[in-house]
């Protein structure tokens, strides 16, 4: 045995292999220039094609002699497409890290963009640079990283900022494409005093595909009469000038802008007008029209519910408040002009004033009343007698005064915007309005009905809904999901902070015995004193977390936001509210952009608290997003989601660890094994790496002759015998599956791109084509000559291969693909579903073949090369996207992993002798550690492995969802949460189809209204465990098809008591019927017209009903329509 040891010290070792490209030579000509005889097919196979209609015979193949089989569960390879980082990214990612060693970079797990990369100098020039070409250079030059082809083209600045209070300066940029802006994607580039950055964060997409179309068939116009038209307009409503002039709204171009819209489900854009539309003088929304066919995508609700004297007057809590009013010719008006904001000489008074803080009065009209004057709140003595405008003044001046002291903010726009807000506003039928909200331009109040007395009267939902404003100039998050939640949550946090007495919202303006709280919200307790069939229940942790359709809250933006507000409370209960306070406000000014996530926000958050209070702060940030199932790579540890992982790993087979090796052409034997010494095993030699059952008693390798040969491992020196009983001399390479049940073979024929299976207890076969998949929709497919090396994952269910490519004639290259070829569940072949390890590889670049670790279904490591005769043996964690250098080498390595998964085998050239090395590994798998160990000379393709079995222990089940409410129909992922590694899965599903199943992460669909249990059985060798979660799913009543071209629009209140009021609008003339039907499915109310209607507002006296959820459903004609009604 040579026990060799070269001492090259990996500490100071660069990673070469990942570097310099040249495109002199192919990569084929690298391969046939190797030293080694450790060569891949296309150097050492001669020419021969695939006969004419040739198929395997499967009828002679042998029974194997496998014993002790294992016992094989559903596979945990994810089937969904991988965002690994490509070579390339992986070298700008090391190139980072080396240049900054305090760098750290987190990944987007839905596309593979960095989504937060931070540092103490990620970049920099010796000489003063301008913050933009510093930011432009670093997007630039790791471009790859950042999946943009011209950073420079496709990211545009919006803002930069002055340095702050740190001395960053922060540079905000958007992303578009040939002009067109992409929604919702941003970054933010940050630089210290020393113009070096330091962070870089943002969300956004990867370029779009070539071929996207930019070109609009429908014009502006166009798409808004199709808007009014939804509506049952004739024409789009016109705002009065008078309106525009007192609420700001001085461009009419703002409200129109051409976007691209990611279209996930094939990673397309589609082109949009993004329009806002107001249905009346007050509320807007974002409508979405498709700019080629003028179709209504989808719309987003924007509105965020919920010579100066002064006087002295009483507000709605019965204070007396000292406010600032404006005195002119004897007439006192409701405005502020005393703040540091007002400019004089911008200003016309009263109507429009620059810098200042007006308050205006509807007069209880109806809100939809499209030519309503605003009217002044004046007084003629300096009384004021209405305290609605009174709490609404005073509180406006309190809010803007917290943000100028406390965080320095001119104004919510940071402009010094005036701050517009509106008394008396009644609903769209003049009644009162239990409601108020931020519409962008100005707060607008009601004076309460069912469940709130006049809600200018709380301190706090003035601040929640101002701070919508200071939202939308800053990170602008979207109003939809997530990013929704969040724009509710830090209104919320800004709110508590204006009004610091507790961690409620609107304690002082709810109805007493209408909320068991007595709060809107509450950020201490998210639940709020109710059940999640409450309206007023938040959950407060992920695993609560509600996933709602758009037309649902705009995909739970106020349920939702509990969860991130509780995280605030923990942090500021850890640290006090001003330190919060400042560590949000820099969070919201300068990291978070407008499509951040949940995970964004930690992150944000994490990095402020750094910058302003040092890593003690930081750490109780980190606590509390941890503690609501927030979790984040934020530099300070953490991982993992809320949507199943396939990190799980199996327990390692437990025996005598053993070697298998080849010898070089020669030698007296071909094979040999290794345990305690160094043995033969046959004097036949194989054309690639033997295959090794799981329990290592038999391995399978194709001879010299292209014959299918095995080995009995619990013998010594033997004759391999033949898998075929006529041996057909076709085969090139073979692989066993874990359990011995199935082989996976490849031709000998270079033009041949199929894989070919057997599997021995059904006695059946499947063929399957190799393509490669493209990412892009309408790209051509294109296909590989040929595979090489396969291997079998542990599982038995999918097989990973390497593929070699011809493009362009001369363009040729190795890849990794993963193909799904068979189903533990229903013990039969698949269709074959392949996705790449990388979607593409830098010209010159080559990977091959692919290796799973023993224990751990989702690492592999493979071998790097490309045509500037660089090598090396790369680790891959494919549920982080995580690349790490095993080892830098000089030759294909054909790496193999040992029974614990603590070492790495590979070939290497040793001073022109084929060798075979084993190197030590850090406990990710996927890094080497410590200098390489030559074992063996004169030696390739070894294998190690271990006789013998897993030891299990009993499994403890559990399960999550991706979805566990909805309106119905409802389609939900459920994903397996299991410990200790089991194998089989069994799901019962009441109320859902199927009703059962046996795969690791179902998909099942429910169609039905109700509440319904779901149970796991977890099974593995060692025993069975199950998880029964009673009401786990709630189905609720049909929501609203989008199609009709009508709508139900209102039904109020809801929730309500019993009493409620609904009205509808039709296009034409209709009869029309109601219904309200139960969540069984039951019709316990009916009402219909007389005559055709096409407009009418009707009550409905429902107190006869149990409380709880209902499916309020409206027929006209054929067309129906439904919506959720609460009775409480």
């Amino acid at each position: 045995m040579t026990t060799q040891f070269l001492p090259k010290s990996m500490a100071a070792m660069a990673i070469l292999f990942l570097f310099a490209f040249s495109q002199n030579l192919s990569a084929q000509s690298v391969i046939k220039q190797s030293v080694a005889n450790t060569v891949k097919r296309a150097a050492t196979q001669q020419t021969q094609p695939k006969p004419a209609n040739w198929k395997p015979n499967f009828e002679g193949f042998k029974k194997l002699p496998v014993t002790g089989k294992s016992t094989m569960g559903t596979s945990a390879m994810p089937t969904k497409p991988l965002f690994i980082q490509n070579p390339a990214a992986y070298k700008q990612a090391q190139a980072i890290k080396q240049h900054d060693p305090t760098a750290f970079i987190s990944y987007n797990k839905a596309n593979g963009t960095p989504n937060f990369i931070a540092g103490q100098n990620l970049f920099s020039y010796a000489s003063p640079q301008t913050p933009q070409r510093v930011a432009y250079d670093f997007l630039q030059a790791n471009r790859e990283l950042f999946k943009l082809q011209n950073p420079a083209q496709e990211l545009t600045i919006n803002n930069i900022s002055n340095p702050d209070n740190l001395g960053i300066t922060h540079i905000r940029l958007y992303q578009q494409y040939n002009g067109v802006r992409v929604f919702a994607a941003d970054m933010v580039a940050h630089l210290n005093q020393q113009g070096q950055l330091v962070t870089i964060n943002g969300v956004y997409h990867p370029t779009p595909p070539q071929g996207t179309n930019t070109t609009p068939a429908i014009t502006t116009e166009q798409a808004r009469l199709r808007i009014a038209q939804s509506l049952g307009l004739d024409q789009p409503p016109i705002i009065p000038q008078t309106l525009k002039e007192q609420l700001h709204i001085h461009d009419d171009h703002d409200l129109e802008v051409l976007v691209l819209l990611h279209q996930p489900e094939n990673n397309t854009f589609k082109l949009a007008w993004q329009i806002t539309f107001f249905e009346n003088f007050l509320q807007h929304k974002d409508y979405f029209v498709d700019a080629q066919t003028g179709e209504i995508l989808f719309k987003l609700n924007n509105i965020c519910n919920l010579g100066p004297e002064t006087a002295t007057a009483k507000d709605l809590n019965g204070k007396n408040q000292t406010i600032n009013v404006y005195n002119s010719g004897g007439t006192y008006y409701m405005l502020d002009i005393t703040r540091e904001m007002y400019n004089a000489g911008n200003s016309k008074l009263p109507d429009d004033p620059a810098g200042g803080i007006l308050t205006l009065d509807l007069n209880n009209l109806p809100i939809n009343k499209a030519n309503t004057d605003l009217a002044h709140v004046t007084s003629t003595n300096n009384k004021w007698p209405d305290a609605s405008a009174v709490s609404a003044h005073y509180n406006a001046g309190i809010c803007y005064e917290y943000y100028l002291n406390t965080h320095s903010r001119k104004s919510l726009n940071g402009k010094n915007g005036s701050i517009i807000s509106i008394v008396n506003v009644a609903d769209n039928n003049g009644d009162s309005m239990d409601n108020a909200f931020w519409n962008g331009y100005c707060m607008a109040y009601g004076n309460g009905d069912d469940y709130y007395d006049p809600l200018a009267g709380s301190l706090d939902v003035a601040g929640h809904e101002m701070t919508h404003g200071v939202i939308e100039n800053t990170a602008n998050l979207v109003y939809e999901f997530q990013p929704g939640a969040l724009n509710e949550s830090f209104a919320d946090v800004f709110g508590s902070l204006i009004d610091d007495e507790d961690w409620k919202i609107g304690e002082d303006i709810v109805k007493s015995g209408k909320f068991p709280n007595n709060a809107l919200r509450d950020m201490q307790n998210p639940h709020n004193g109710g059940d999640k069939s409450d309206w007023f229940w938040q959950p407060k942790h992920m695993n609560e977390y509600l996933n709602l359709s758009i037309n649902d809250d705009n995909g739970g933006v106020h349920g939702n936001s509990g969860i991130p507000n509780h995280a605030f409370y923990l942090f500021a209960t850890a640290v006090g509210r001003d330190k919060a306070g400042a560590v949000y406000y820099r969070a919201l000014d300068n990291y978070l952009t407008q499509n951040s996530q949940f995970v964004d926000c930690r992150l944000a958050v994490v990095k402020s608290a750094t910058e302003l209070y040092g890593d003690a702060t930081a750490d109780e940030a980190r606590k509390a997003f941890t503690a609501v199932g927030i979790i984040a790579d934020d530099g300070g540890g953490g991982g993992g989601d809320n949507t199943g992982s396939y990190t799980s790993d199996l327990p390692p087979v437990t025996g005598t660890e053993m070697q298998v090796l080849h010898s070089t052409p020669g030698d007296t034997y071909g094979i040999y094994g290794y345990a305690t010494d160094l043995y033969g095993l046959c004097n036949t030699y194989s054309l690639r790496k033997a295959s090794v059952s799981e329990n290592g008693s038999v391995a399978f390798f194709v001879d010299e002759e292209y014959n299918l040969r095995y080995l009995d491992l619990t013998q010594g020196e033997q004759t391999p015998g033949y898998v075929e009983q006529n041996p057909s001399g076709e085969w090139y390479n073979v692989a066993v599956s874990p359990d011995g049940n199935r082989l996976a073979m490849i031709s000998k024929y270079d033009d041949d791109n199929f894989l070919y299976f057997y599997d021995y207890v059904s006695q059946t076969s499947k063929n399957f084509e190799l393509i490669n998949p493209n990412t892009q929709s309408g790209g051509e497919v294109t296909k590989p000559k040929y595979a090489d090396h396969i291997e079998w994952d542990l599982f038995g269910e999918n097989v990973i291969y390497d593929a070699y490519n011809i493009l362009e004639g001369e363009l040729d290259y190795w890849d990794v693909g993963f193909i799904n070829v068979w189903s533990n569940a229903s013990k039969n072949f698949t269709d074959g579903k392949i996705f790449k390890l990388f979607p593409a590889l830098n010209k010159g670049e080559s990977i091959g073949n692919p290796t799973f670790a023993n224990n751990s279904n989702y690492i592999i490591a493979f071998d790097y090369f490309n045509e500037n005769q660089e090598y090396g043996v790369i680790g891959a964690n494919l549920e982080t996207g995580d690349l790490g250098a095993l080892y830098e080498n000089n030759n294909l390595g054909f790496p193999s992993y040992n029974a614990a998964d603590n070492k790495i085998m590979f070939s290497l050239d040793n001073n022109g002798t084929p060798s075979i090395a084993i190197r030590s590994i850090d406990a990710s798998k996927i890094v080497g550690t410590g200098a390489e160990n030559i074992v063996w000379n004169e030696a390739a393709y070894g294998q190690m492995f271990a006789q013998g079995t897993r030891n299990f222990t009993k499994p403890n089940a559990d399960f999550a969802a991706n979805i566990t409410n909805g309106n119905n129909p409802v389609t939900v992922n459920f994903f397996d949460k299991s410990t200790n590694s089991p194998l089989q899965w069994e799901w019962t599903f009441a109320g859902g189809s199927p009703t059962k199943s046996f795969e690791r992460n179902p998909i099942v669909q429910y169609s039905s209204p109700g509440k319904y249990a779901v149970t796991l059985k977890a099974t593995n060798p060692a025993g069975n465990d199950s998880e029964t979660k009673n009401a786990y799913i709630e189905i609720w009543a049909t929501g609203i098809d989008q199609t009709e071209p009508y709508a139900l629009t209102t039904v109020y209140p809801n929730p309500g008591k019993g009493q409620f009021v609904f009205s509808a609008q039709l296009p034409q003339p209709s009869s029309l019927q109601l219904q309200i039907i139960n969540i069984t499915g039951q019709t316990v109310y009916t009402w219909q017209t007389t005559q055709a209607v096409s407009q009418i507002t009707h009550p409905l006296n429902l107190t006869n009903l149990p409380a709880g959820v209902y499916n309020l459903q409206l027929t006209a004609g054929d067309h129906h329509q439904n919506t959720k009604l609460i009775i409480e």
